[in-house]
């Protein structure tokens, strides 16, 4: 019986192959997909141009991959990326001008001119940006040169999520010429996890910690329970050593994550975070309130905060959607849902934020709007939303852009402007400033937004 189990399984996914044959435009994302029969490949393309981005064999993409009608769809988590056939060939060959500066600056700016989603929330005019920066670029602008010109542009974006990269060796002579460098010194950053565990190391005792201090949990005075999650990334159980300190787990982390597909990450992160919220439920339980701090967390992986949430959610429930950039409008949208669980726990909690507070962070605050029973305090969250959409120029150089719209259920979407808190107790709205204050009330084994929470809880 399994022998014939399994022949009927290779046929059936012999078969779904056959089906998902030929070339797949996404709807948003800038993305061909090509399968042929057992394989597939993903290339980014613009108008003006084509690059690899990813090989790998159909049985990776297993049950994440399902055709209804006309359309393809290949689910990642909490994320759907929808395909439609496509007829014509959108790839040339154009790696006779992968080292051409004015060529590569083009397809960057063709990037963002199809696919960034908040030109108008962060008031930039972008004709006049790219007119701006293209005149500085010649045939004969070296790369050093092209790296300034491109940096420079970005950084007017004040968007975290846009990120760019070269070799070390063109940053290395771009920065002798970066028009931005000063001799003025930088006031020194206090460290998110190193203040994460001073406000821990003062306020619970014992501590009980997993991953190198990723996630910190214990009970306060008066039965009140404290979790501290620091990133939505890192719970991969991959035989860290969980007493590691911070900066030693995550140089062996991340070797480890990197070598993981887009799809496996996801997985190892979410179920992950199910096992050590099982952990962690069965400690605080029977507190009779919670206070989780994410004031030091700076993203991850969406669904690891979705799951955290649903601890305390007894009936799945949709908490906003999400939508690519896709021509003139947006990509089919995309419910975003916190899932129900058993024996929810539905005591008061206060959720605490800061500047700091981002990315999928944002989006586990997000989700947290519609749960009647957590309460935010403290700062705004940092305003960077989107997952990032990662792209590779024809030289080779890496740049990520925001192409994406969360918004709360009331359609209301928190780019740039961040989410403010139910109580705010910090007077600045920086991180900077915002950390300053943690620190120097921790000197005095103070407070401010776990103060507020422990008199709410003990009202």
């Amino acid at each position: 019986m399994k022998n014939i189990t399994i022949v009927l399984l290779f046929l059936f996914t012999i078969a779904n192959a056959q089906n998902y044959n030929g070339t797949w435009e996404s709807l948003g994302y800038g993305r061909l997909l090509t399968i042929e029969n057992e394989n597939f490949e993903i290339k980014d393309y613009t108008a003006i141009s084509c690059i690899a981005s990813m090989k790998g064999n159909l049985d990776e993409l297993a049950d994440k991959i399902t055709l209804t009608n006309d359309t393809l769809t290949i689910a990642n988590g909490i994320n759907h990326y929808f395909f439609v056939r496509s007829n014509s060939d959108k790839c040339v060959n154009q790696k006779k001008k992968k080292d051409d500066p004015m060529y590569n600056f083009e397809v960057l700016a063709e990037t963002f001119k199809n696919h960034y989603a908040y030109f108008k929330e962060r008031n930039i005019d972008w004709d006049k940006m790219y007119h701006k920066y293209r005149s500085r670029i010649t045939e004969n602008t070296t790369k050093p040169e092209l790296y300034v010109a491109i940096k420079e542009m970005l950084d007017e974006f004040g968007d975290e999520h846009i990120q760019f990269s070269a070799t070390d060796k063109i940053e290395k002579k771009a920065m002798q010429l970066f028009a931005k460098k000063s001799n003025e010194e930088k006031p020194k950053r206090i460290p998110s996890w190193k203040l994460a565990k001073q406000v821990a190391d003062t306020f619970l005792d014992p501590i009980k910690s997993k991953r190198g201090g990723t996630i910190r949990w214990g009970i306060l005075n008066d039965n009140i329970g404290y979790l501290q999650v620091n990133q939505m990334l890192g719970f991969g159980d991959y035989g860290i050593d969980d007493n590691a300190t911070v900066p030693e787990f995550w140089r062996q982390y991340i070797p480890k994550m990197s070598r993981k597909s887009v799809l496996a990450l996801t997985n190892d992160e979410h179920s992950g975070m199910v096992y050590l919220m099982d952990e962690v439920m069965k400690d605080l339980k029977n507190t009779k309130g919670l206070i989780l701090d994410m004031r030091f967390n700076g993203g991850g992986k969406d669904e690891v905060g979705l799951e955290i949430l649903s601890r305390f959610n007894p009936e799945k429930k949709q908490v906003g959607i999400k939508k690519a950039v896709h021509g003139n409008g947006f990509s089919t949208h995309v419910p975003i849902y916190v899932e129900g669980t058993e024996n929810a726990y539905t005591k008061p909690i206060y959720l605490l934020t800061t500047r700091a507070s981002a990315s999928a962070t944002e989006i586990c605050v997000l989700a947290s709007l519609s749960l009647e029973n957590i309460t935010r305090i403290g700062g705004n969250t940092e305003g960077i939303t989107s997952d990032m959409l990662e792209k590779t120029l024809p030289n080779g150089w890496e740049f990520s852009l925001s192409n994406e719209m969360y918004l709360d259920n009331n359609g209301k979407g928190y780019e740039h402007i961040g989410i403010t808190p139910d109580i705010v107790v910090y007077e600045s709205d920086t991180r900077a400033e915002q950390f300053q204050t943690i620190k120097t009330g921790l000197e005095s084994k103070n407070d401010l937004a776990i103060e507020k929470a422990l008199e709410l809880l003990n009202e």
